[in-house]
């Protein structure tokens, strides 16, 4: 398989040079971690850099306070959105933005299909229902006003299914892709898709969406703009169908 398969060619190239241009540069900064990591976390090493990467993000005592605070900014910016609102989590995970959004919103329902990453979710952040679900199919999934899904399309083999699914189950939904510039699938063993952002708006509207609207996480604080900003670290999505 020819590297980023997922990518449209012209979008590949561009890839392939950025990672040579930052391969020197992050393979100088892996390092092993001091302690055993948690199951949860799923580590697998980089094939670009050797860095050990975890699947999802799990706040504790070894987090990396950088990538948290990405990953939080996210779920701030949805708050309002989801104020008073019944809202489905989509791929949770260990639930800390589930539970985040259960701050402000109705009730949440944060849905995985990862048993152990639901069993730390349960045990960790009350106040949030917790259920097992394919989200590749509507009839799995819990009723709700709007849904949140963050950074989970890269990881899928069927993204465009989990975009359809969820634009059939709930009027609104708040998604967010990592730009594959920093966050690709040879630097982070965990993604599969590499999708610009053109492709990504067009996955929506092929999805059945009426408006997208489009907000960038900024590279060096992850706080979260208006508009579109080509080395964002993220994009983020507030689409309706």
């Amino acid at each position: 398989m020819s590297r980023f398969a997922t990518a449209p060619p012209w979008y590949r190239l561009v890839l392939c040079a950025q990672n040579a241009v930052l391969k020197p540069m992050l393979r100088s900064s892996v390092a092993s971690p001091a302690t055993p990591a948690a199951p949860e976390l799923g580590l697998a090493p980089s094939s670009l850099t050797g860095a050990l990467i975890a699947e999802r993000m799990m706040p504790g005592t070894d987090v990396d306070a950088i990538s948290l605070a990405y990953h939080l900014y996210r779920y701030v910016w949805a708050l309002p959105r989801v104020s008073g609102k019944r809202v489905v989590d989509l791929g949770c995970g260990t639930g800390y933005g589930s539970y985040l959004l259960s701050w402000a919103a109705a009730e949440v329902t944060g849905v995985d299909l990862s048993e152990q990453a639901l069993t730390f979710a349960r045990s960790h952040y009350a106040g949030v229902r917790y259920e097992k679900a394919d989200l590749t199919e509507v009839a799995t999934l819990p009723p709700g006003d709007i849904a949140v899904c963050f950074e989970v399309l890269e990881h899928l083999s069927d993204p465009q299914r989990v975009i359809e699914t969820a634009l059939t189950a709930y009027p609104r939904a708040l998604f967010s892709f990592p730009n594959p510039v920093w966050h690709n699938s040879e630097l982070n063993p965990h993604h599969i898709q590499d999708w610009p952002l053109g492709e990504c708006r067009r996955r929506f509207r092929q999805a059945g969406a009426t408006s997208v609207e489009l907000l960038s996480q900024r590279q060096r604080t992850g706080t979260v703009a208006g508009g579109y900003r080509p080395f964002a670290s993220s994009w983020i999505f507030d689409v309706t169908r």
